[in-house]
């Protein structure tokens, strides 16, 4: 049977979750500050766009933690590393078209 607070031990979630609140942080410094756009909380949590892209922050986070844990040679790498390409193609693609 699992525990729930074993979610705060998993290494992939927490490098995750890391990457995630870092991306929305420099948000702050390279959107906000830059322009006179007022701070909103909710914006900050579940805003898209801007750079850097949290999406690609997620997935690098995850393919570098999933390395880190099983190794190259492993399938968790293999299916994190295929997510991170479709995820940072797709925001590349998004960037352009705005």
């Amino acid at each position: 049977m699992y525990n729930i607070s074993e979610i705060a031990r998993n290494f992939c979630l927490i490098c995750v979750g890391v990457a995630w609140i870092l991306a929305q942080i420099i948000k702050i410094f390279t959107g906000y500050f830059a322009s006179d756009e007022k701070f909103s909380l909710v914006k900050f949590l579940c805003g898209t766009g801007g750079m850097p892209s949290s999406h690609s922050a997620v997935v690098c986070a995850l393919c570098t933690a999933t390395v880190f844990q099983y190794g190259f040679t492993s399938f968790e790498f293999a299916i994190s590393g295929i997510l991170a390409v479709v995820v940072i193609r797709d925001a590349t693609g998004v960037r352009f078209e705005t």
